[in-house]
């Protein structure tokens, strides 16, 4: 069934895109600068990094040049074919590195996956004693490979492999909002070849799923906005709700884009939210109702808030995950969440000079490098000489991918994204998503998997700067 769509909007103002971009350009400058200052004085990427990333994006650069001049055969694909092709390309690498690397799961990544087997073995999350600590989305696709007698871990490598393949498709759509469809092949192209995200394949954890979940969800939250119908906006409260059993900091995501259409005067798109909202928070009821009866305590998330708020927030803390000088009380999850929090907010409320100038070192673990993937996919003996190239390797990719998401966010221009609303409702995305994290990691600590979801949204800007400004104008022109 379509909906009217959303007339009462004002129109666009190149003011409000100028805001935007601001906002965006502020945040790629931050990341930028806090990845540049960590890959020259890294014990492990010192001044090879920077070298490294200036050739990665002189490389680029060329290949994005002869896709423009029509050299190369890629440069004629439709976009259907050039999906098909990468989104392959994608999935062989992932797989191709999981089976290569075979990682023995270790840490977090040994957690989900005994909590998964146990699921299945004994119908519980977490056993013997019942938890809800950890979000739930790695461990019930393990449960559910298990209880189908299906290969361990061979198949959530192929799991994760098809997940960061589909999220290919979805960096194309976002990436071809800001800029045509030149600017999401390339987009995609960045995708397909991140290292830490081929990486993370080889691991159980949340963020192959999580990121195609988020990626997904925004890309119909978008179509929602120009094309309602009930049957999507439905979709898009269910992938949220999805979205949030792997990485609990996606519930916000649909009320400050509640909060963002009320602000905006766009009463239409704010009541579209209120009933993704509804529909995400009812997604989510099943299991609040599950930790009331279980734990104790009705939680639509997880039960680690409190302890993680405590790591971030008291006086030897450092940003990052660190061991704590003392116990947080408490014989059960629900009460240590619960001391933990009021410990939290009694240091916030008594040191707030020390929790602000906390903040950047928080900021600085959650976006600052990224090769923990490839640290822990190449922890095996066997793998030992490999790992510190490829982490130096990923580094210098993430520091030129954030060279480029910089100089991409300063190329684009603010008036032509006012005239077009597909390029302005992407551009609020951007900002919302990335808000999100950002607010979340003022608070609570850092780490460097945190910020792999957001990877898409670096790739749409980095594209930009690569495709350049007049062609990507053209390039939009064109697909509208």
């Amino acid at each position: 069934m379509n909906l009217t769509t959303d007339s009462e909007a004002p129109p666009a103002t190149e003011r409000h895109a100028q805001w935007l971009l601001g906002a965006v350009r502020v945040i790629a400058a931050g990341i930028f600068a806090l990845t540049l200052v960590k890959s020259v004085h890294g014990s492990q990427t010192r001044f090879v990094a920077p070298i490294l990333a200036a050739a990665f994006a002189v490389a680029l650069i060329g290949v994005s040049h002869s896709l423009e001049r029509g050299v190369s055969w890629l440069a004629r694909l439709s976009t259907a074919q050039w999906l098909w092709l990468f989104g392959l390309v994608a999935f062989a690498l992932r797989l191709g590195w999981a089976l290569f690397a075979h990682p023995e799961p270790l840490s977090d990544f040994a957690t989900y996956r005994d909590l998964g087997l146990d699921l299945c073995r004994h119908g519980q999350y977490g056993y013997p004693t019942p938890s809800a600590y950890r979000p739930l989305g790695a461990p019930a696709l393990v449960a559910l490979i298990s209880c189908g007698g299906l290969p361990f871990p061979l198949t959530f490598w192929l799991a994760n492999a098809a997940f960061s393949a589909v999220t290919t498709a979805g960096v194309f759509l976002l990436a071809r909002r800001l800029g045509g469809a030149d600017v999401g092949k390339i987009a995609s192209l960045l995708w397909v070849f991140w290292p830490s995200q081929i990486a993370s394949c080889a691991l159980i954890a949340t963020e192959p799923l999580c990121t195609m979940l988020l990626v997904w969800t925004v890309v119909l939250a978008l179509d929602v906005t120009e094309r309602p119908r009930w049957s999507r906006i439905i979709l898009v409260g269910l992938l949220l709700g999805a979205t949030t059993y792997t990485r609990s900091n996606a519930i916000l995501l649909a009320p400050l884009w509640f909060g963002y259409a009320v602000f905006r005067r766009r009463w239409r798109l704010a009541g579209y939210a209120a009933v993704v909202t509804i529909v995400m928070l009812a997604t989510l009821l099943p299991w609040g109702l599950r930790n009331q009866a279980v734990m104790g305590e009705f939680n639509l998330t997880t039960l680690n808030g409190g302890v993680w708020l405590t790591y971030g927030n008291f006086d030897q803390a450092s940003g990052g995950y660190m061991q704590l000088p003392f116990t947080i009380p408490g014989q059960t999850e629900v009460e240590q969440n619960r001391a933990g929090y009021r410990l939290a907010k009694e240091w916030i409320l008594t040191h707030p000079g020390h929790f602000l100038r906390l903040i950047p070192f928080k900021l600085k673990a959650t976006f600052d490098v990224d090769m923990a993937e490839v640290s822990w996919s190449t922890r095996e003996a066997r793998m030992a000489s490999l790992s510190e190239p490829l982490m130096i390797f990923a580094q210098s990719w993430y520091l030129a991918l954030t060279a480029l998401f910089l100089v991409g966010a300063w190329r684009a221009r603010a008036a032509s994204m006012a005239r077009d609303a597909r390029a302005l409702h992407a551009l609020e995305w951007h900002l919302i998503v990335l808000g999100t994290w950002i607010v979340v990691h003022t608070f609570f600590p850092g780490d460097a998997r945190y910020h792999a979801p957001l990877l898409p949204w670096y790739c749409g800007f980095a594209a930009i700067a690569l495709a350049g400004r007049d062609r990507a104008a053209q390039s939009n022109g064109a697909t509208r």
